[in-house]
Protein backbone atom coordinates (compact mmCIF):
# COMPACT_ATOMS: atom_id res chain seq x y z
CA UNK A 1 0.00 0.00 0.00
CA UNK A 2 2.85 2.44 0.97
CA UNK A 3 4.56 1.58 -2.05
CA UNK A 4 1.63 2.18 -4.18
CA UNK A 5 0.75 5.77 -2.80
CA UNK A 6 4.89 6.58 -3.43
CA UNK A 7 4.38 5.53 -7.27
CA UNK A 8 1.39 8.13 -7.12
CA UNK A 9 2.97 10.40 -5.40
CA UNK A 10 6.00 10.81 -7.52
CA UNK A 11 3.84 10.40 -10.73
CA UNK A 12 1.45 13.79 -9.48
CA UNK A 13 4.98 15.06 -8.73
CA UNK A 14 6.68 14.86 -12.17
CA UNK A 15 3.26 15.99 -13.85
CA UNK A 16 3.21 18.87 -11.63
CA UNK A 17 7.31 19.30 -12.49
CA UNK A 18 6.47 18.84 -16.38
CA UNK A 19 3.88 22.25 -16.10
CA UNK A 20 6.54 24.00 -14.50
CA UNK A 21 9.04 23.53 -17.39
CA UNK A 22 6.00 24.79 -19.37
CA UNK A 23 5.46 28.13 -17.53
CA UNK A 24 8.77 29.07 -16.41
CA UNK A 25 8.20 32.98 -16.24
CA UNK A 26 5.76 31.92 -13.65
CA UNK A 27 8.37 31.21 -11.53
CA UNK A 28 9.83 34.56 -11.54
CA UNK A 29 6.07 36.57 -11.11
CA UNK A 30 6.60 33.84 -7.63
CA UNK A 31 10.19 34.71 -6.95
CA UNK A 32 10.15 38.38 -6.89
CA UNK A 33 7.19 39.29 -4.91
CA UNK A 34 7.88 36.80 -2.32
CA UNK A 35 11.52 37.56 -1.70
CA UNK A 36 10.20 41.23 -1.29
CA UNK A 37 7.52 40.60 1.36
CA UNK A 38 10.16 38.46 3.44
CA UNK A 39 12.80 41.31 2.67
CA UNK A 40 10.75 43.89 4.01
CA UNK A 41 9.29 42.18 7.22
CA UNK A 42 13.27 41.59 8.29
CA UNK A 43 13.67 45.56 7.53
CA UNK A 44 10.81 46.20 9.52
CA UNK A 45 11.53 43.72 12.52
CA UNK A 46 15.26 45.48 12.04
CA UNK A 47 14.20 49.46 12.19
CA UNK A 48 12.14 48.17 15.63
CA UNK A 49 14.87 46.15 17.19
CA UNK A 50 17.55 48.60 16.66
CA UNK A 51 15.22 50.70 19.29
CA UNK A 52 14.70 47.71 21.67
CA UNK A 53 16.96 45.03 22.88
CA UNK A 54 14.01 42.59 22.71
CA UNK A 55 10.16 41.65 22.87
CA UNK A 56 8.84 40.89 25.72
CA UNK A 57 11.96 38.53 26.29
CA UNK A 58 12.54 37.35 22.78
CA UNK A 59 15.38 38.40 21.15
CA UNK A 60 16.20 39.78 17.87
CA UNK A 61 17.74 36.05 16.03
CA UNK A 62 14.62 34.21 18.03
CA UNK A 63 12.32 36.51 16.51
CA UNK A 64 13.53 35.66 13.19
CA UNK A 65 13.33 32.38 13.79
CA UNK A 66 8.92 33.13 14.40
CA UNK A 67 9.27 34.60 11.28
CA UNK A 68 10.94 32.02 9.10
CA UNK A 69 9.38 28.56 10.50
CA UNK A 70 6.22 30.88 9.82
CA UNK A 71 7.36 31.47 6.44
CA UNK A 72 8.28 27.68 5.76
CA UNK A 73 4.92 26.64 6.65
CA UNK A 74 3.31 28.89 4.29
CA UNK A 75 5.64 27.66 1.62
CA UNK A 76 5.43 24.04 2.38
CA UNK A 77 1.50 24.21 2.12
CA UNK A 78 2.00 25.70 -1.51
CA UNK A 79 4.25 23.09 -2.02
CA UNK A 80 2.66 19.98 -1.53
CA UNK A 81 -1.63 21.01 -1.01
CA UNK A 82 -2.51 24.47 -1.46
CA UNK A 83 -3.50 24.82 -5.23
CA UNK A 84 -4.71 21.13 -4.98
CA UNK A 85 -6.82 21.51 -2.50
CA UNK A 86 -8.50 24.83 -4.73
CA UNK A 87 -8.58 22.64 -7.74
CA UNK A 88 -10.72 20.24 -5.55
CA UNK A 89 -13.09 23.01 -4.22
CA UNK A 90 -13.36 24.82 -7.55
CA UNK A 91 -14.24 20.76 -8.87
CA UNK A 92 -17.00 20.18 -6.51
CA UNK A 93 -18.51 23.95 -7.39
CA UNK A 94 -18.52 22.98 -11.18
CA UNK A 95 -19.37 19.14 -10.91
CA UNK A 96 -16.14 18.01 -12.23
CA UNK A 97 -15.53 16.02 -8.91
CA UNK A 98 -17.97 13.35 -10.23
CA UNK A 99 -14.96 11.94 -12.49
CA UNK A 100 -12.71 11.89 -9.43
CA UNK A 101 -14.71 10.35 -7.04
CA UNK A 102 -14.55 7.21 -9.75
CA UNK A 103 -10.76 6.92 -9.29
CA UNK A 104 -9.51 3.49 -7.26
CA UNK A 105 -7.27 5.50 -5.07
CA UNK A 106 -7.80 7.32 -1.67
CA UNK A 107 -9.34 10.37 -2.53
CA UNK A 108 -8.21 12.22 0.23
CA UNK A 109 -4.60 11.92 -1.33
CA UNK A 110 -5.27 12.51 -4.10
CA UNK A 111 -6.86 15.62 -3.73
CA UNK A 112 -4.25 16.79 -1.16
CA UNK A 113 -1.65 16.41 -3.79
CA UNK A 114 -2.72 16.05 -6.88
CA UNK A 115 -1.38 19.96 -7.89
CA UNK A 116 1.83 20.93 -6.39
CA UNK A 117 3.20 24.25 -6.61
CA UNK A 118 7.34 23.51 -7.34
CA UNK A 119 7.13 27.81 -8.27
CA UNK A 120 8.03 28.05 -4.49
CA UNK A 121 10.73 25.92 -4.24
CA UNK A 122 13.40 28.42 -4.28
CA UNK A 123 11.28 30.97 -2.42
CA UNK A 124 11.87 28.51 0.29
CA UNK A 125 15.42 29.16 0.76
CA UNK A 126 15.26 32.24 2.19
CA UNK A 127 12.99 31.44 5.22
CA UNK A 128 15.22 28.29 5.22
CA UNK A 129 18.63 30.47 5.55
CA UNK A 130 16.96 32.74 8.42
CA UNK A 131 15.78 29.71 10.34
CA UNK A 132 19.37 28.21 10.17
CA UNK A 133 21.28 32.02 11.05
CA UNK A 134 18.53 31.61 14.18
CA UNK A 135 20.06 28.16 15.01
CA UNK A 136 23.43 29.45 15.14
CA UNK A 137 22.84 32.42 17.15
CA UNK A 138 21.39 30.37 19.78
CA UNK A 139 22.91 27.36 21.94
CA UNK A 140 20.55 24.66 20.96
CA UNK A 141 20.95 20.70 21.90
CA UNK A 142 20.70 17.87 19.76
CA UNK A 143 17.35 17.19 21.59
CA UNK A 144 16.19 20.27 21.75
CA UNK A 145 16.58 20.36 17.99
CA UNK A 146 14.90 16.90 17.41
CA UNK A 147 12.21 17.92 19.84
CA UNK A 148 11.52 20.98 17.79
CA UNK A 149 11.62 19.49 14.63
CA UNK A 150 9.35 16.89 15.40
CA UNK A 151 6.87 19.96 16.71
CA UNK A 152 6.57 21.94 13.78
CA UNK A 153 5.78 18.63 11.91
CA UNK A 154 3.12 18.54 14.05
CA UNK A 155 1.99 21.94 14.02
CA UNK A 156 2.08 21.97 9.87
CA UNK A 157 -0.54 18.52 10.15
CA UNK A 158 -2.39 20.58 12.70
CA UNK A 159 -2.44 23.51 10.15
CA UNK A 160 -2.88 21.13 7.14
CA UNK A 161 -5.86 19.14 9.13
CA UNK A 162 -7.89 22.55 9.74
CA UNK A 163 -7.00 23.80 6.08
CA UNK A 164 -8.26 20.91 4.80
CA UNK A 165 -11.60 20.47 7.11
CA UNK A 166 -12.54 23.66 6.04
CA UNK A 167 -12.48 22.81 2.16
CA UNK A 168 -14.41 20.12 3.00
CA UNK A 169 -17.24 21.86 3.66
CA UNK A 170 -17.61 23.05 -0.44
CA UNK A 171 -19.65 19.96 -0.26
CA UNK A 172 -22.22 21.74 1.55
CA UNK A 173 -21.59 25.59 0.43
CA UNK A 174 -20.99 27.06 -3.40
CA UNK A 175 -17.77 29.06 -2.33
CA UNK A 176 -15.41 28.68 0.73
CA UNK A 177 -13.09 31.35 -0.84
CA UNK A 178 -13.54 33.61 2.27
CA UNK A 179 -13.00 31.13 4.59
CA UNK A 180 -9.89 29.89 2.98
CA UNK A 181 -9.09 33.62 3.37
CA UNK A 182 -9.38 33.49 6.85
CA UNK A 183 -7.55 30.36 7.93
CA UNK A 184 -4.30 32.38 5.85
CA UNK A 185 -4.57 35.32 7.61
CA UNK A 186 -5.16 33.55 11.19
CA UNK A 187 -1.91 31.81 9.93
CA UNK A 188 0.38 35.09 9.89
CA UNK A 189 -0.56 35.18 13.84
CA UNK A 190 2.18 32.19 14.42
CA UNK A 191 4.64 34.71 13.70
CA UNK A 192 4.75 36.57 17.06
CA UNK A 193 5.64 34.77 20.23
CA UNK A 194 2.19 34.03 22.43
CA UNK A 195 3.35 36.67 25.27
CA UNK A 196 2.73 39.55 22.75
CA UNK A 197 -1.28 38.48 22.65
CA UNK A 198 -3.52 39.48 25.35
CA UNK A 199 -4.60 36.61 27.47
CA UNK A 200 -7.90 35.84 25.74
CA UNK A 201 -6.81 36.01 22.27
CA UNK A 202 -3.48 33.86 23.50
CA UNK A 203 -6.04 31.28 24.13
CA UNK A 204 -8.02 31.62 20.88
CA UNK A 205 -4.59 30.95 19.34
CA UNK A 206 -3.75 27.78 21.30
CA UNK A 207 -7.18 25.96 21.45
CA UNK A 208 -9.75 27.39 18.92
CA UNK A 209 -7.13 27.92 16.25
CA UNK A 210 -4.32 26.74 17.53
CA UNK A 211 -1.38 29.01 15.38
CA UNK A 212 0.19 29.46 18.27
CA UNK A 213 1.21 25.14 17.90
CA UNK A 214 2.30 26.27 14.30
CA UNK A 215 5.59 27.90 15.28
CA UNK A 216 5.60 29.26 18.87
CA UNK A 217 5.65 25.98 20.40
CA UNK A 218 8.50 24.45 18.20
CA UNK A 219 10.59 27.47 18.54
CA UNK A 220 10.49 27.30 22.39
CA UNK A 221 11.66 23.78 21.96
CA UNK A 222 14.84 24.43 19.56
CA UNK A 223 15.73 26.99 22.25
CA UNK A 224 15.31 24.59 25.40
CA UNK A 225 11.96 26.10 26.72
CA UNK A 226 9.53 23.80 25.92
CA UNK A 227 6.87 22.88 28.48
CA UNK A 228 5.46 18.88 28.87
CA UNK A 229 1.70 21.21 29.07
CA UNK A 230 2.18 22.77 25.27
CA UNK A 231 3.69 19.35 23.94
CA UNK A 232 1.06 16.85 24.64
CA UNK A 233 -1.38 19.83 23.48
CA UNK A 234 0.57 19.38 20.41
CA UNK A 235 -0.28 16.18 20.65
CA UNK A 236 -3.89 16.34 21.29
CA UNK A 237 -4.05 19.20 18.63
CA UNK A 238 -3.46 16.26 16.04
CA UNK A 239 -5.29 13.89 16.48
CA UNK A 240 -8.17 15.53 17.24
CA UNK A 241 -7.51 17.92 14.02
CA UNK A 242 -6.91 14.56 11.72
CA UNK A 243 -9.91 13.12 13.17
CA UNK A 244 -12.41 16.34 12.56
CA UNK A 245 -10.90 17.04 9.41
CA UNK A 246 -11.52 13.29 8.70
CA UNK A 247 -15.37 12.95 9.83
CA UNK A 248 -16.18 15.95 7.77
CA UNK A 249 -14.54 14.57 4.62
CA UNK A 250 -16.06 11.39 5.35
CA UNK A 251 -19.90 13.13 5.82
CA UNK A 252 -19.44 15.40 2.82
CA UNK A 253 -18.35 12.30 -0.06
CA UNK A 254 -21.46 10.59 1.25
CA UNK A 255 -23.57 14.17 0.75
CA UNK A 256 -22.16 14.67 -2.39
CA UNK A 257 -22.73 11.02 -3.55
CA UNK A 258 -26.18 11.44 -2.23
CA UNK A 259 -26.62 14.95 -4.26
CA UNK A 260 -25.20 13.28 -7.65
CA UNK A 261 -27.21 9.99 -7.44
Amino acid sequence: MIGRYSRLYLLLLKSCWMKTLEYRVDFISTLIPTMSYSLGYLLFLNIIMSKIPNIIGWTHSQMIMFFSLEQLSYYLSWFWFRNSIDVFCNSVRDGEFDYVIKYPVNLRFFVTFKVQDLNVFFPIFLPLTLFIYGLIQNPISLGNFILGLILFLLGFIIYYNIFFAVSALTFWFTDMAEAIGLIDELQTYSRYPKEVYPGPIAFLLLTIFPAMLFVYVPVQAFIGLATPGLVILSLIATLISFYLSQAIWRRGLRHYSSASS
